[in-house]
């Protein structure tokens, strides 16, 4: 337990940290070796929507999306059996918004602790919804859309490394 706490800690001083000249780096090849026991529990989903791929642990199932869910830009959304902890992953059209204009819609709807991030080569953007509990990690398209994905609850000290480990996973496919 020590030892998850440990990663758990390195990793959110990783996501977490912040340079005054430039964004935090995070390098999914990197982590595989710490993390191995927690990864060899999951394995890789691909978005085929937008060609990128995550590492999801073994104890979030993923729901069937209704096209409603489609229709509101869920590519995917997992869950734990009981319905306590949830990763939503969302696909949706922004009318080719940035990721600095992304982030200061961000801070005009509550969320704090927006950090800028480069995850495994593409730049993003992390930020936390204090009211919802969730930690969320959103990446600009060249077709214009964001790839958002987003976990609940990160309070849950057990969950968050999870998620953190799911987050620093995403990449091209």
């Amino acid at each position: 337990m020590k030892k998850l706490v440990s990663l758990f800690l390195a990793m959110v001083m990783t996501f977490c940290a912040v340079s005054a000249f430039a964004a935090t780096e995070i390098n999914w090849d990197a982590l595989q070796e710490q993390g191995a026991d927690m990864i060899a529990n999951g394995e890789m989903v691909t978005f085929d929507e937008i060609s990128v791929q995550m590492w999801m642990p073994n104890v979030l199932i993923p729901a069937e999306l209704t096209d409603e869910d489609k229709a509101q830009g869920y590519i995917g959304y997992y869950a734990t059996e009981s319905g306590s902890a949830a990763v939503a992953v969302m696909y949706a059209d922004v009318n080719g918004m940035t990721l600095e204009d992304y982030k200061a819609q961000l801070a005009e709807i509550g969320a704090t602790e927006i950090e800028d991030a480069i995850i495994n080569g593409l730049p993003a953007v992390c930020y936390v919804l204090e009211e919802t509990d969730t930690a969320c990690v959103a990446f600009a398209t060249e077709a214009g859309y964001i790839f958002e994905v987003s976990g609940a609850p990160k309070s849950d000290g057990g969950f968050a490394s999870v998620l953190m480990f799911a987050m620093a996973s995403i990449q091209a496919a």
